[in-house]
């Protein structure tokens, strides 16, 4: 993929704010990857894949190139009386974008390890279990970088719900979620260790003929160690839902929609986290002469509870993030497909001297096997 972005740091225009000043560049990635899967029998199944990418960027190479690698592999078991596990493990070795709050480019891996089990053995009601657990290290030299962003995040509960057609499962669930930093207080920011529960209801499967879903909402309570300023409470009570709806109205057209809504860590002044609330829509429909086109938008709401001081202004933080783009395709051959797209980014926020305009045009050649 070779992509010109018109502003790679996501900079305000103003420049404020100690950030870098408005910088486009031209950026190649060249990307390979593959994912396969062995049936050992009906019963026993495995999934495996890896991703590599090299962003190399004209402008800067020194702190923007990059190489990310992902591995991944699952095992699945179908067993008698509707019994089914599954185990998974992701491992990521790659750089944040420099548009997060702090990162700037610091390489960091991630490992992610969990599974689930369910028992179903009347086929209409099923109990479930699952954990997770997460891992985030930052290999940067900066040891104030390290205290701040290592982290771990594990997660348990359950599942416990009705088959209200053969491919659809209503529910409700409950899980408890640990998150431990490495040493926030290192940094002079407030400890954003925090223990939690959530209570969800949900529905997922084929709705429709034509419509697949997962839609859950409910209640997170979270309890952080300690307030993020004097006086402060420690306490978070947020409604929380999720959701992910597939429609297929033609063979050839698949639109998507997405919305969420929960906490985020953050690393702003004292806040400790932040309430995102988004939504995402993106359609594409397949013509007959092996041509694709597609439309995706996106806006995301993100909330500050505790005042920041940013260029001499003071007040709670709240941005919108905007996204929206085309994209055409056009197979060459079964095997090789061409790809023009277009993205257009931005952020506005109670703090104008935080916002910025983003233009990112690309074209794409995949060799598909």
């Amino acid at each position: 993929t070779g992509t010109y972005d018109s502003n790679i740091y996501l900079a305000p225009k103003s420049g404020a704010g100690g950030v870098a000043p408005v910088r486009g560049s031209w950026m190649t990635d060249h990307n390979f990857g593959f994912k396969g899967g062995y049936e050992l029998s009906a019963r026993h199944k495995f999934d495996f894949g890896y991703d590599f990418a090299a962003l190399d960027y004209q402008r800067e190479p020194a702190i923007n190139n990059a190489i990310d690698q992902m591995v991944g592999g699952g095992y699945t078991y179908a067993g008698p009386d509707g019994v089914i596990a599954k185990v998974h493990d992701t491992f990521v070795n790659t750089s944040d974008p420099a548009d997060s709050e702090i990162t700037a480019r610091y390489k960091r891996w991630q490992n992610v390890f969990g599974g689930e089990a369910e028992y179903a053995p009347s086929g209409t009601a099923f109990v479930s279990l699952d954990a997770e657990t997460a891992r985030d290290k930052y290999v940067a030299d900066n040891p104030a970088i390290r205290a701040l962003l290592d982290r771990y995040q594990d997660t348990f509960g359950g599942r416990l719900g009705w088959y209200v057609q053969p491919k659809t499962k209503v529910y409700l669930g409950y899980h408890h979620r640990l998150m431990h930093f490495s040493d926030g207080s290192a940094t002079g920011q407030p400890s954003r260790d925090n223990a939690g529960e959530s209570v969800n209801a949900g529905v997922e499967g084929q709705i429709l003929p034509k419509l697949t879903a997962r839609l859950e909402t409910g209640f997170d309570y979270t309890r952080f160690d300690a307030a993020p300023v004097a006086g402060g409470g420690t306490v978070s009570r947020l409604w929380n839902f999720t959701g992910n709806l597939e429609y297929k109205p033609y063979a050839n057209t698949d639109v998507q929609f997405t919305l969420n809504r929960g906490l985020r860590p953050a690393t702003l002044g004292s806040n400790q986290y932040y309430v995102a609330t988004g939504a995402g829509l993106s359609a594409a429909h397949r013509f007959p002469w092996k041509t694709t086109l597609g439309l995706t938008a996106s806006v995301e709401h993100d909330s500050y509870n505790v005042p920041l001081t940013i260029g001499g202004v003071t007040g709670n933080m709240s941005d919108d993030a905007y996204t929206a783009g085309v994209v055409g395709s056009y197979d060459i051959q079964s095997w090789l497909r061409l790809a023009a797209n277009y993205l257009y980014v931005s952020r506005f926020s109670s703090f104008s001297s935080l916002e910025y305009v983003d233009h990112r045009t690309s074209l794409t050649l995949s060799l598909l096997y």
